[in-house]
């Protein structure tokens, strides 16, 4: 490791404690890292003494910065201005010495203990990655592909010190597009006391690192007599190719294969790639575009789960303005894609995570999705159970009460119970934990967020009438079915409360044998719950519709 390898003296190095070392920071010096790499620190929990700051330089000029174990610079990413006979302003972003320009990169702001030191970047590093600042000192960046990366990560230290460390693929990416080595300044110093050890000086010398060690008593200047001592500079060096942006894989794209149907002469699965024509330009007998391909609806659970990214409905998935694919569930529960559709709609990332989830075919394609996406068909009314389809059927019914009365049936959702509620979907897997979930967040959208006081005078209903009741009595006086049309709300409600937001009792048991669900999944318990209360209040729209319709007269009969 040691360029200067006097004899004494390294057997001396080796002689002292561990810590005296300094093998922890040394490790640092890597110029192709992979993993985290630390760019800025101030202090350790562990060892006050230790900072790291960090400059671009262009590659060539990389032999340059590393002639001397000196600093290069230190005053890049702060403004200042001379007023002397020569005024000039420094703008902190770039720096000149010795012959080669160093650029700004990161650095911690100082605000002079009013807050603590925010952190810092190059806006090319944050625009080329597109990088979303997610809370104090940590950024994220979402891929082509819709998934999120951790990109620049803080620790903080009670003492006001901080590490910020940078994902090195994305950086060395961001380094081999813009032509540059990032060069990290070193200084870690390591206090003890120790006696009748002599001074030590080691020096590394390398292509991507100069350090200087020093490990010396102290004569008394400080309250320990011994420290040891790095200084000097290391390069992080970009990849050795550039691609077009930084999720560029360097590499042509994979086409999955997928499982199209069973060998009937072995039983072995046939496996095709989605690279596949259009039927216009297929081989009679083999597989095309429309060639339908079947997965397990677990395949949905990742984009359910995240309602601030992806929508999913039952034919239709999206992830934010990057991507979208159209599908369907089958009579048999599972999730149908067309061939084609998956290399065309979805980006190779994700077919990664569909190709796990790859079942054989069973069930086939729906009536729906074959009128629909074969026979062009595109104003066939669906009418399977869909949490879109309730949530338009609530729309409608606050419409209707607002065009009939003048006031929202509905009070606004708060901001997380909005994003919940809309980002719902039928339940992706059968686990009861899911559906309880589920029936938590639909009850909060379709009754929790009932307006108690417009239905008490819709209803001419006692101040202290709670609001299914007074929504019963309110459709009772214009003629409508009760049972029929408050039960589901009833039921959903008696669901949360016995059930799915407490302990389960003989009250959540009643419920699900009364609707003759005993039998079902919790899955599929949801998607009857869903298409029940769909189904009212649709109902309920219709009957203040009709009340709302001028009776006909006499001479209109006539």
């Amino acid at each position: 490791m040691w360029t200067n390898p006097d004899s004494n003296e390294l057997e001396r190095y080796q002689e002292l404690p561990e810590p005296l070392k300094l093998t922890r920071y040394l490790r640092l010096l890597k110029p192709d890292p992979t993993g985290w790499v630390s760019i800025l620190r101030l202090g350790e929990p562990s060892n006050p003494h230790s900072t790291l700051t960090c400059v671009l330089v262009n590659s060539t000029d990389v032999p340059k910065i590393l002639s001397h174990p000196d600093w290069s610079v230190d005053d890049l990413g702060s403004s200042w201005n001379s007023t002397s006979r020569n005024p000039i302003f420094e703008e902190g972003l770039s720096a000149i010495r010795n012959g080669y320009t160093m650029h700004f990169f990161a650095q911690a702001r100082h605000h002079q203990g009013f807050v603590q030191r925010t952190i810092e970047l190059t806006p090319s590093f944050l625009w080329w990655l597109r990088l979303i600042q997610a809370d104090d000192g940590h950024w994220i960046r979402i891929d082509d592909a819709g998934r999120r990366h951790d990109v620049i990560q803080t620790s903080r230290f009670e003492d006001g010190g901080y590490d910020v460390q940078v994902d090195a693929v994305y950086l060395r990416r961001y380094l081999a597009a813009r032509g540059m080595s990032l060069i990290v300044q070193h200084r870690h110093t390591v206090w003890t006391d120790l006696d009748n050890v002599d001074r030590i000086d080691l020096n590394l010398r390398s292509n991507t690192a100069i350090i200087d060690y020093c490990a010396t008593p102290t004569n008394g200047s400080t309250k320990h007599n011994f420290f040891a001592d790095i200084l000097g500079k290391h390069a992080i060096l970009p990849f050795d190719r550039v691609g077009e942006g930084p999720d560029d894989t360097l590499r042509p794209e994979k086409f999955q294969e997928f499982i199209i149907g069973t060998d009937p002469s072995t039983g072995e699965v046939i496996r095709w790639t989605c690279d596949v024509p259009y039927i216009e330009h297929s081989k009679p007998g083999e597989p095309n575009y429309l060639t339908p391909v079947y997965f397990d609806t677990d395949v949905l659970t990742r984009y359910r789960e995240d309602t601030t990214t992806y929508v999913l409905s039952r034919t239709r998935l999206w992830c934010l303005d990057l991507w979208g694919l159209d599908l369907d569930i089958n009579d048999e529960g599972l999730v149908q894609l067309w061939l084609g559709d998956m290399k065309h709609q979805l980006p190779e990332p994700e077919r990664e995570h569909w190709l796990v989830h790859n079942v054989v075919p069973r069930g086939g394609v729906t009536e729906i999705r074959y009128r629909r996406d074969v026979l062009n068909q595109w104003n066939v009314d669906d009418q399977r159970p869909d949490v879109g389809n309730l949530r338009r059927a609530r729309t409608k019914l606050n419409a209707a009460v607002v065009a009939e009365h003048g006031v929202e049936l509905y009070r606004r959702l708060g901001k997380h119970d909005q994003q919940e509620f809309d980002g719902l979907s039928l339940c992706t897997n059968s686990s009861a934990s899911q559906r309880d979930l589920s029936i938590v967040v639909l009850t909060k959208g379709v009754v929790d967020a009932l307006d108690v006081k417009v239905l008490r005078k819709l209803a001419d209903a006692d101040k202290s009438e709670a609001s299914l009741n007074c929504l019963q009595a309110w459709i009772g006086s214009l003629g409508g079915d009760t049972d029929e049309l408050c039960g589901p709300l009833r039921l959903l409600q008696t669901m949360r409360s016995t059930g799915s937001a407490h302990l389960k009792g003989s009250r959540y048991d009643a419920a699900i044998a009364s609707e003759g669900w005993g039998s079902l999944s919790p899955d599929k318990q949801f998607q009857q719950l869903v298409q029940r209360v769909t189904t009212a209040l649709d109902e309920i729209t219709k009957l203040i519709s009709r009340s709302s319709s001028p009776t006909p007269s006499e001479g209109d009969n006539a």
